[in-house]
């Protein structure tokens, strides 16, 4: 049985591995776009090759995390909906790079929150 500092330590881990994740997808997500819409239209098939690469970085960090896989599928989608999607459709096309990681950063943190008080949660209850 884990003791309550290990658990804590989890939480953390996941705080962080949830930042990773934002990274990633933020990343992961226009750099697939840039590199398929080099014709400037962007198709249905090219949409959901960058639709799965998220769904990749949340499943990567998980494996590697050792915390669980999928509590970051829903850290990556989020995050790109939410901070991701506004900049990389409605932005001027003029945005740098770091820009969106930045982005992915701040959503992959924000997203985590709940499993981090989950997480929390579950060290306290046991």
């Amino acid at each position: 049985m884990k003791r309550n500092g290990d658990k804590l330590k989890v939480a953390i881990k996941v705080f962080l591995a949830g930042g990773i994740t934002g990274v990633g997808t933020g990343l992961s997500f226009i750099l697939v776009h840039d590199l398929l819409t080099t014709d400037q239209i962007f198709e249905g098939w090219e949409f959901g090759l960058a639709l799965a690469m998220p769904g990749l970085i949340a499943l990567l960090i998980g494996r590697v995390s050792h915390v669980g896989q999928l509590i970051f599928l829903p850290v990556a989608y989020l995050t790109l909906a939410i901070p991701v999607f506004g900049p990389a459709f409605g932005g001027s096309g003029n945005e740098p790079l770091w820009v969106f990681g930045i982005l992915g950063l701040a959503g992959g943190l924000a997203w985590s929150i709940p499993f981090v008080i989950w997480k929390i949660k579950q060290s306290l209850s046991s």
